[in-house]
């Protein structure tokens, strides 16, 4: 097929994963539904292969899929549901697969790909495969220094092993005792909070909790004022 075809066969894929599910969080996947997933998903790979056998520099970025059709076919709010599938049904073996394939297909240098890797090293985790879970998020991280996404990666990817001493170096670096938190190093928090719980500190994971509130609390106020609404945190409108 050309690529009009192989957008029109992805379209109607689309609407067939679709057609059993609204958004809703579900656990109750069929080996149907998410084959039926799968398919669509290898049809975005025919069309980057059928893109690339005319012009390798088809589409190098993610969001050029979307950005070179007018957003026709909403490909990548597609990609965000078909991994969200994959991890609501516990496909962990299919789901990595995916992400390796995601990230080696696209350059990723004008979007980063930080949703991908900290989900990377979910996935190994919940596969069991916590030492390379902690390798993944350490190379990460060493190739992204400033991230903070990297850097709370490495810190879950600490617990399952209790590299504790490398998780708090990071955290001393990156988390002053007396930050304020803030959106820009909300993740640092958390990983913080639950290496606190993992390490029994309960204490101190209730004064980051304390942090995190005030700091929902602020962004609730301004989402309220913004939209002249009445927002919980599950219900901001984006």
């Amino acid at each position: 097929m050309n690529l009009k075809q192989l957008w029109k066969q992805f379209d109607k894929d689309a609407e067939a994963c679709y057609s059993k599910w609204n958004g809703e969080i579900r656990m109750d996947w069929s080996d149907d539904e998410i084959r039926t997933w799968q398919k669509a998903y290898e049809t975005v790979k025919a069309i980057l292969a059928a893109g690339r056998e005319k012009d390798p520099a088809f589409c190098r970025e993610m969001k050029d899929l979307d950005e070179g059709t007018a957003y026709a076919h909403d490909l990548g709010t597609w990609m965000e549901d078909y991994l969200d599938v994959l991890d609501m049904a516990e496909a962990y073996p299919e789901l990595l697969g995916s992400l390796d394939e995601l990230l080696a297909l696209f350059d990723w240098k004008e979007v980063p790909a930080t949703d991908l890797k900290m989900l990377r090293t979910i996935v190994l985790g919940r596969l069991g495969r916590h030492e390379e879970a902690w390798e993944y998020a350490c190379v990460w991280q060493k190739e992204e220094p400033e991230d903070p996404a990297a850097v709370s990666a490495c810190v879950y990817a600490s617990i399952p092993g209790q590299q504790w001493d490398s998780a708090e170096k990071l955290l001393s670096e990156h988390l002053p005792e007396d930050a304020e938190c803030t959106e820009d190093n909300e993740l640092l928090f958390r990983a913080k909070q639950a290496l606190r719980h993992a390490q029994g500190r309960e204490e101190e994971a209730r004064g980051i909790e304390e942090k995190l509130s005030v700091l929902e609390e602020k962004i609730l106020s301004e989402l309220n004022g913004l939209f002249d609404g009445d927002f919980e945190l599950d219900e901001i409108p984006f």
